[in-house]
């Protein structure tokens, strides 16, 4: 892999990192230093900033950076990534690249938890500000809402709304179910999900 030393100067869904080496963490509990600013020696080493949501489907692992802001030490600044690092190529690609949410080219912002959905696209929950969704990302990287949290846990003059979290599927795959943290709500959302 050529020497990347932060995937928020990434930019171009599909572009694509091959022969990905991995390296031991020195304190991988960080309990003196976070993992992001300890020492890994010579070498090109690759970080991120805010990585969360995490999922393993198919023959890939699927992971989020849920923004990226250089005032906070990041190369770049972006809404939100969702990465795709398939182990039998030793790949790794950038499927999107989300924005805010006034910027329909790039919808959504700080995606977070992400699950397969069962037509093999994904489903992400959104942790920005503002309105909070739920998106689904097709196979070609197109992202679509899925669901919006109505649930206002402010004021008509300032709402609020609360984050989507723990999205999965049921094991016949008819029944999406997501989580809204606050007021503490678990939605069943019924297909058809190809």
């Amino acid at each position: 892999m050529p020497d990347v030393p932060d995937l928020s100067a990434i930019w171009e869904p599909g572009t694509s990192f091959d022969h990905i080496a991995w390296v031991p963490v020195p304190d991988p509990l960080a309990t003196e230093t976070p993992i992001r600013f300890q020492d890994f020696g010579k070498g090109g080493i690759t970080h991120a900033q805010k990585l969360e949501g995490c999922y393993w489907g198919g023959s890939s692992v699927y992971f989020v950076s849920s923004y990226a802001r250089s005032k906070e030490g990041s190369a770049g600044d972006h809404f939100g990534q969702v990465w795709r690092y398939g182990p039998r190529r030793e790949r790794l690609s950038l499927v999107v690249v989300f924005g805010p949410d006034a910027d329909v080219a790039l919808p959504g912002e700080s995606p977070d938890n992400i699950t397969l959905a069962p037509g093999g696209g994904l489903m992400v929950c959104e942790d920005g500000d503002g309105a909070q969704h739920v998106f689904g990302l097709s196979r070609r990287a197109e992202v679509y809402p899925v669901a919006r949290g109505r649930q206002n846990l402010g004021t008509p003059d300032e709402p609020s709304w609360g984050e989507f979290a723990g999205v999965t599927f049921s094991p016949d795959h008819r029944t999406m179910y997501v989580n809204c943290y606050t007021p503490g709500t678990t939605f069943a959302v019924t297909g058809p999900w190809r």
